[in-house]
């Protein structure tokens, strides 16, 4: 049987993908502070060694980490992805193409102003262009919002965000985030942290019956930590530590200051897209519709709850 021909779309696709990766790719801190973990902080010729091993196998968890797309790849190359477009089946296709002839990328160290031309290895290829999700695709109606309401560079960075996410949103997902998208327009600065946590509540919580409820939800476990916290700080004032462990009063960890920054992104968000703040319990002292909560707000209801 005869095998099919490429479609025009996967060899362009393919050919600016081979360009994006011979410009190169940029090792960040978080890979670069494995390399000196395992490596022993080596030296430039030691990094070079390092990439020139003809048997990759034996530093597979480096070349993961290093032959891995980052989101700058990943903006680079949308607007390429968004115009041509990739079924589930072209996606193959696409990993052929790039792999029709050896290729070779530089790798760029930031931090030592050194940069290595190394082959890509054929299953880091493969494994690169899978994570580039070349097939998974934004709602159309998200799209729309987004190209009409943010201005270009967070747009592309949305899309990129978007395409990342796992799986499928249900329809009041999708209307929910096109009015969040249209609400915080060209000028929030939040907008990316607030959608991180949008999906990341998303992801987490695939049952849910109701946004508003399921952000009104973690809105008060966040407050019932912080309301923990209080409780323990007055325990533990005026006793060692040691004590503490022996009545078997155990101190969880808890970042404040971010729990109460997340506390204030669910109320801003609720503000936006719903047009009032959550309801808390009655104990709680009130909050007016439409006003900003503060960080002192936040520890004022603490107060009311302890």
């Amino acid at each position: 049987m005869t095998q099919m021909a490429p479609k025009p779309q996967s060899l362009l696709l393919a050919a600016r993908i081979i360009r994006r990766l011979k410009v190169g790719l940029c090792v960040d801190g978080r890979v670069m502070q494995y390399i000196d973990s395992t490596y022993l902080n080596p030296s430039d010729d030691e990094l070079r060694e390092l990439f020139a091993d003809a048997e990759p196998s034996q530093n597979a968890s480096l070349f993961e980490l290093v032959f891995s797309p980052d989101e700058a790849f990943q903006i680079q190359i949308e607007s390429d992805l968004e115009a041509v477009g990739c079924e589930t089946t072209d996606e193959r296709k696409v990993i052929d193409a790039v792999l029709a002839r050896p290729l070779k990328t530089r790798i760029v160290f930031p931090t030592r102003h050194l940069s290595i031309i190394v082959p890509m290895p054929p299953e880091n290829v493969e494994r690169f262009v899978g994570l580039l999700n070349l097939s998974r695709r934004v709602h159309p109606s998200i799209v729309r919002t987004a190209n009409r309401f943010l201005d270009p560079s967070m747009r592309t960075v949305a899309k990129v965000i978007l395409r990342n996410t796992k799986g499928s949103f249900a329809q009041e997902e999708i209307q929910f985030l096109c009015r969040f998208i249209e609400k915080s327009g060209a000028g929030f600065p939040e907008f990316r942290v607030c959608l991180e946590l949008i999906l990341e509540l998303f992801r987490d919580n695939p049952d849910h019956p109701y946004v508003h409820q399921l952000l009104m939800e973690k809105k008060r476990y966040h407050l019932k930590n912080l309301e923990t916290m209080e409780k323990l700080d007055s325990q533990i004032d005026g006793h060692n530590m040691e004590t503490l462990l022996l009545k078997g009063i155990r101190i969880p960890y808890l970042d404040r200051n971010e729990t109460k920054k997340q506390i204030a992104r669910l109320d801003t968000i609720g503000r936006m897209v719903f047009g009032r703040n959550f309801l808390m319990p009655q104990k709680t002292p009130p909050v007016q519709q439409g006003e900003c909560v503060t960080i002192e707000k936040i520890d004022q209801m603490i107060k009311y709850l302890s």
